[in-house]
């Protein structure tokens, strides 16, 4: 897979074509945020967007993982990357950066009907919490706890509790 990496001195990200990579905090190795898959070949994202019609039950995705179906882009820049998709008369881009001093994955999502019909749509953003040195994390570790008046959820890895916790928001 073609890939980039997007980081600062304590936090980055690898992104790919599809969307594969991982996300981590101080060290890449040692603190994985999100699972990495070292697969030379195929390219498993452990972070994606779904958005979907709630209308038609169709889902979308910026990134090459949805369907399959239809064209995708990737544009990458400096310090920055782009996906870019259309389908079911939706065009959805994501732009992912890491900013040069905040320990933070930025994702902006723009989603564009291109229909005459007023959409109902929910989003949906998946990530394979790891939260450790190894490539995946055994999911009995990781607990979630969802904030509902902030619209946060934590994810801490309970036998790391110094350094195995994220969070997402939106």
């Amino acid at each position: 897979p073609w890939s980039n990496v997007l980081a600062n001195g304590n936090f980055g990200t690898v992104v790919t074509e599809s969307a594969g990579g991982y996300t981590w905090y101080k060290n890449s190795r040692e603190n994985k945020l999100t699972s990495w898959c070292n697969d030379p070949v195929s390219d498993v994202p452990s972070e994606a967007v779904y958005i979907k019609d709630d209308s038609t039950m169709q889902y979308i995705s910026p990134e090459r993982i949805a369907d399959g179906t239809g064209q995708y882009t990737v544009s990458y820049g400096l310090g920055y990357a782009v996906y870019r998709h259309s389908a079911n008369k939706l065009s959805v881009a994501k732009t992912v950066f890491v900013p040069a001093s905040d320990s933070i994955k930025v994702s902006v999502l723009e989603i564009k009907n291109e229909s005459d019909i007023s959409k109902k749509l929910s989003v949906y953003y998946y990530a394979d919490c790891n939260l450790s040195p190894a490539a995946s994390a055994v999911p009995d570790n990781i607990a979630l706890t969802v904030r509902k008046a902030s619209g946060i959820v934590y994810a801490e890895n309970m036998n790391i509790p110094e350094n195995g916790y994220m969070f997402a928001g939106c």
